[in-house]
């Protein structure tokens, strides 16, 4: 029993965190799922500010295909609106948005104990490598799916603790999007979909180094797709901008794209072109109205290039998966 308004007890949070590894896969799902509700404890509160000037359409809220992240300045001056409601029929009063200019300090955290120790055992290489051990064993031969519980957990930790064990995660993240083993790029996807959830409120400089380490991560999946993976990564795509502002993650948006649009894709196999288109389609489906100038682009290009394609299965990834939702 968890309380939101009640710190769970040290002694508790220990108990857990341990059996993240135990050897019993009914105890492991438990502490799976209760884990990421003692971390929802443990997070800061982030400051809120009413954004009193507000334009009377909602252009400012598109993402241009051209916009680039590339300064700390530009970073600083957008306010991100994640949940696509916001906006599209009318903003509210009072419109709050996150206020960057204020920060906090970790001994102001909750349970900052409980804190300190759980962040040890994520640096622990041995707690580390046992748990994804666990995490990456089959699940249903061939039917493999990110497991939300996962997602939220690594979500969690990331959000509370940034980059803090990237010299210790990144090279299994390497090691599963390189395996043909599909239960590895489920954990792998589970794994990079929590750490960029998680990204929400952190700086300019850690958002562009998750884009450093995780962009080569992506790119290496679109070359690792298989009939069996393929049905990972799509609910990935869709997942990471589910209520998320296309700007604050506009790198992504631009790896699908390129990944799916670059001149060399016509000497790809079919299937890998239409994986690849459907990945897309994941993504831009869940950006909702906020690209519809990247929706506009895209359709153009499939209009000139891609209708009378030669190849059959990309001819039906694209009557059933993309023109219907222009």
């Amino acid at each position: 029993m968890i309380r939101h308004d009640i710190c769970y007890p040290k002694s508790a949070v220990e108990l857990f965190a341990k059996n993240l590894i135990n050897e019993k896969e009914s105890i492991r799902k438990i502490a799976i799922e209760l884990f990421p509700a003692i971390l929802y404890q443990m997070k800061a509160n982030h400051p809120k500010r009413e954004l009193k000037t507000l334009s009377n359409d909602n252009l400012w809220l598109q993402t241009d295909p051209n916009f680039t992240l590339d300064s700390e300045g530009t970073f600083d001056s957008i306010d991100f609106i994640d949940k696509a409601y916001k906006g599209f029929y009318a903003f509210e009063n009072p419109f709050l948005v996150n206020d960057k200019n204020k920060e906090y300090s970790l001994s102001e955290l909750k349970n900052f104990d409980s804190r300190l120790k759980i962040q040890g055992l994520f640096c622990d290489s041995k707690f580390l490598i046992q748990l994804l051990s666990y995490l990456t064993l089959e699940k249903e031969k061939g039917n493999e799916r990110m497991n939300y519980a996962n997602i939220q957990l690594w979500k969690r930790i990331y959000r509370n603790y940034k980059l803090f064990n990237m010299d210790l995660i990144l090279p299994k993240l390497n090691e599963f999007v390189s395996s043909s083993q599909d239960c590895y790029h489920r954990c792998a996807a589970e794994i990079i979909d929590g750490i960029i959830q998680g990204s929400k409120y952190w700086t300019f400089d850690e958002n562009m180094k998750i884009e450093q380490l995780l962009k080569p991560l992506v790119k290496k999946m679109f070359c690792s797709l298989t009939s069996e993976i393929r049905p990972i990564w799509g609910p990935f795509s869709a997942d990471l901008f589910s209520n998320r502002d296309p700007r604050r993650t506009i790198w992504l948006l631009r790896t699908y794209l390129e990944n799916t649009l670059e001149e060399q894709i016509d000497s790809l196999s079919s299937f890998d072109q239409s994986s690849r288109l459907c990945l897309l389609h994941a993504v831009l489906y869940h950006t909702d109205w906020r690209a519809l100038k990247i929706s506009q682009e895209l359709l153009n290009h499939l209009e000139d290039k891609h209708l009378s394609h030669s190849y059959h299965d990309l001819r039906v990834t694209i009557g059933r998966f993309v023109i219907r939702d222009f």
